[in-house]
């Protein structure tokens, strides 16, 4: 274990003074004579800088030994703590009505790159970023915490480092951001729809994908290249069709929808099979976008169109009964989740 926190060992409620041997971390208190069971210890120790400072997952792990005057052993106990440092993390949303990170009047994104969450006290910080082929930089600004956990502004950048490295200086106790705006020219829709790369595809295509918020380039050409695989598949079109008719119907639904289905409340059969098939299909296609690869999980997704088509030509989703309703709107909530985790469907023509 790490070094022990002076004046944090406790007996109960009573703070009291334990012998800290800080060569071989072993830290050891003697109970008074007449002292009875039960008794709580509770003390604090400090994270080895080897494991703080980490990116993978860290383990620690603490022995107590319970001993009598003779130093006979009476009892032991053993306990792991296993953490994952947090210290940097990129992300840039997506969203065609211009509230979210991408703006399509301005024909920007946004990437925020979040650093420190571990908060701790750095000097000389330095971040770097590179951006993808096909995204012209336009300026980058960034944001800290002050000491009452308030964003306060830390500074711009009004020219893209050379070397494409931020120097940020020294951060005090707290998160970091950094928001970096990517001015995305012609170039990049075009390397798709336009066919400069090896597929073409549709403006609402890519536009399908976008609305997912991939996490990197890499995943939006994997996603891509799946949805490009899945419209050649003669269900595809009606699959659409669908999940544009699901996102206009939760659209026009008040109260916030769920995706959890009651069982005992499907009463007609075209919801049993279609709740039945969802729950096995899910079961198909978590591990397969887990893993991002989200072809294979489309084509999986493809089986559900008899089903989904059956469900529609017989079940009434805005039925009287307000369980019954809740119901099939958290099914339909729920395949449409499984759709999204590719590309929104909803925003294909159909």
């Amino acid at each position: 274990m790490g070094d022990y926190i002076s004046g944090t060992f406790q007996v109960g409620s009573e703070t009291k003074t334990p012998t800290w041997n800080s060569t071989d971390k072993e830290l050891s208190y003697e109970f008074p004579t007449g002292s009875t069971s039960p008794q709580t210890v509770t003390f604090a120790t400090k994270i080895p800088d080897a494991k703080y400072h980490a990116t993978s997952q860290q383990s620690i792990t603490n022995t107590g030994q319970l001993k009598d005057g003779e130093d006979e052993m009476k009892a032991s106990a053993q306990r792991t703590v296993t953490f994952t440092p947090q210290w940097i993390e990129k992300s840039g949303a997506a969203s065609d009505t211009g509230s979210g990170n991408y703006d399509p009047t301005n024909r920007t994104i946004t990437w925020t790159i979040n650093v420190n969450q571990m908060g701790a006290d750095l000097s000389d910080v330095v971040i770097y970023d590179k951006l993808p082929d096909g995204l012209t930089w336009l300026s980058a600004s960034y944001e800290k915490k002050d000491g009452s956990n308030n964003w306060v502004a830390g500074g711009t950048f009004t020219t893209e480092p050379t070397d494409h490295k931020y120097s940020l200086g020294a951060i005090d106790t707290g998160k970091l951001a950094v928001e970096v705006y990517d001015y995305v020219i012609e170039r990049l829709r075009a390397y798709y729809v336009e066919g400069t790369a090896d597929i073409t595809v549709s403006v609402e295509a890519f536009d399908a994908v976008l609305a997912t918020r991939p996490a990197s380039a890499l995943d939006f050409d994997a996603r891509l290249r799946a949805l490009v695989q899945f419209l050649q598949l003669p269900d595809a079109a009606s699959l659409a069709a669908a999940n544009k008719r699901i996102a206009n119907i939760l659209k026009k639904v008040a109260e916030p929808v769920g995706a959890t289905v009651d069982e005992s409340q499907l009463i007609d059969p075209a919801e049993q099979v279609l709740a039945e098939q969802v729950v096995a299909i899910a079961r198909a296609v978590e591990p397969m976008f887990a893993a991002r690869d989200y072809t294979p999980a489309l084509l999986q997704l493809a089986a559900l169109r008899k089903a989904v088509d059956d469900f529609f030509d017989s079940v009434m989703v805005n039925a009287d009964d307000p369980v019954l309703r809740a119901n099939r709107l958290a099914l339909l909530n729920r395949m449409r989740g499984l759709f999204m985790r590719a590309a929104d469907l909803s925003r294909l023509p159909g």
